[in-house]
Order: structure tokens, then sequence, then C-alpha cells
């Protein structure tokens, strides 16, 4: 962006390029004048679309950086390859598309962020769908999109649905209902899911993830996810996202139940390795080894951002 909410983003990345030596170009979109040395967004918009011939990277060379949420230890960035934003991570939304039609996805949460990955790779690129954006999260502009735009899915996290649910006691109407509410980042109390699902007429789901390449949720098949002694449940890894095993941090054998250990996660998501880190590959995080399911409340306790992904 040239600029935004007083940010330069493009000068500031300008700045950097000969720090940068793969860095070619940097494209400035918005309004003011692009800084010098960028590319204007709109001076591309202008040229002969019968000239663009698309890059064909390696579907497996990295696309995308994600940050990870410092709970287990300090942020790391994570590379993710093509296909496993667009597969892995492409995978998790079809599993909340019953009839395959393309989503309009409203996200609550800023497409930088480990969730909002899913934004730009998953629902435009390997969907084909719409999003719905907010300059800033407020409860009011959040309702007023619903109502305008009528989105599929809605993804933020419960403190954002809590103080939606608020303001909309002081608004009159019912809202569109979408196919999902996406919850996920923090813990998901039975109590907001309830409210929820009954003022949005559509299946809660909550998830957990983390930019390391883990994942699991609740799906469509229960309006509110069940709970269980630690809280409401997270559901139930699916393969064609990832694998997930709890397992001996020392021996990494996989541990019975009601032991605790590290999350192993291993799928199409699974990402390229940690950018410059000591430790080559993505860490795993400790849990109690389970029936295959997980609680929100636990697997926060234990650290990890939501995305996944998920």
């Amino acid at each position: 962006m040239t600029e935004h909410r007083g940010q330069h983003h493009a000068a500031d990345l300008q700045t950097l390029a000969p720090a940068l030596p793969a860095l070619r170009h940097v494209i400035a979109a918005g309004r003011g004048t692009a800084p010098e040395g960028t590319i204007p967004l709109v001076r591309l918009q202008r040229t002969d679309p019968a000239g663009f011939v698309p890059a064909r990277p390696d579907p497996d060379t990295a696309a995308r950086i994600l940050v990870s949420s410092g709970s287990e230890a300090e942020p790391k960035m994570v590379a993710y390859s093509h296909n496993a934003l667009a597969g892995g991570r492409g995978n998790f939304l079809a599993s909340l598309m019953p009839d395959g039609t393309p989503p309009r996805c409203l996200f609550l949460v800023p497409l930088g962020s480990a969730f909002g990955s899913n934004g730009t790779a998953v629902t435009l690129a390997r969907h084909g769908g719409t999003l719905v954006l907010l300059d800033h999260f407020t409860p009011e502009a959040a309702l007023a999109a619903v109502r305008e735009h009528e989105p599929t899915h809605i993804l933020g996290v419960p403190t954002m649905i809590r103080m939606m649910l608020e303001a909309l006691e002081r608004t009159d109407g019912p809202l569109p209902t979408p196919t999902a509410l996406v919850l996920g980042g923090a813990p998901l109390d039975e109590a907001t899911a309830t409210a929820a699902a009954e003022a949005f007429g559509c299946p809660v789901v909550n998830l957990y993830g983390s930019a390391d390449g883990v994942n699991c949720h609740t799906g469509l098949g229960r309006s509110v996810p069940s709970t269980d002694r630690s809280g409401v449940v997270v559901g139930r890894p699916d393969p064609r996202v990832a694998e997930i095993r709890i397992a001996d941090p020392d021996t990494h054998e996989p541990l019975p139940d009601g032991r605790i250990g590290e999350i192993v996660s291993r799928g199409p998501m699974t990402p390229l390795r940690y950018v410059a880190s000591r430790t080559s590959t993505p860490a795993t995080a400790p849990r109690r080894a389970g029936s295959g399911r997980a609680t929100s409340a636990s697997s926060t306790r234990r650290g990890s951002s939501t995305s996944s992904g998920g």
C-alpha cells in the first residue's frame, strides 16, 4: 500500500530493496503518489492484458512467509509453498463448502495473519471466491458488511463475535444466514458458541491450528461444537490437510491416551521450513494424547495461533 492508516508500506519496502537481492519490483497500490522507484498499480492496470504472460513457478517453492504466534517460544517465520497454501489450506476451506459453490468470505482478521492466509491463496486462487474486507474491525462495521454482502463464511476470533453479539442487541432485523461462522485464535466458550449459532443461524466451527502446520476443526455437522471436561472441542484432524499424532518429545514414539507430549503434524499443508532460524523444520508443541480430539482450552494454553488452514 502507498499509505494505510499512517503507515507507508511501499516506501518502507523500497528502502529495504538493496538488502533483498531477489526483490525485483515494489508495486504501490492505493491512494496517493507512488514512492520513487516503485511501480504504481494503476500503470499495470492500463497495460494491454493480451500481452500478459503468467509466471509458472515451481509449486513446491516458497510462496509466502507466515509468522508463528510465539506462545511456545519466540515468534518464527515459517515458509509455505504454493501447494501447501492452495492445496493443504485450500482443502481446509473446501471441507466447509458443502455444495462446492465459490465462497464469499468475510475476514474479520488481517490477511497478513496466519488465519488470514486463507484469504488470497485459498479463497481467491484455489476456490475462485470473493473476499469481503474491513478497513479495520469494529462490531458495527462487521455487522454492516454481513448485511450488505451476505458472506457465506465469516472468519474471526471469539472476542470479535462476542462484540458483534453485543452490538446486535442494539440493532433491529435478522442477519443473512451464512454457511458457517469459523472461529479460532483464542478459546471458544460454550455460551459464545451457542449465542452465535442462534444469532447467525448457522453452524459455529471451532478451529485450532498454527503457523507451524497444524489444523483441525469441528466441521459443519453440528450447529454448536460439543464439549468435554476441558472445554469446547476443536474437532478431529483431516488427513487431506494435516495428520496429527501425540508423541514422546524425546523418542518421537506415539503416546497412549492421557499422556502429555508433542503434536507431530504432517500433511498437504505442511510448511517448508523455518526462515532464518537454527531450527530447520517446524517445531511441535506439548499436548495431551487422546481420542484424536483436542479442546480449545488445553490447546490455547499450550500455545499457538490459529490459522491453520486452518
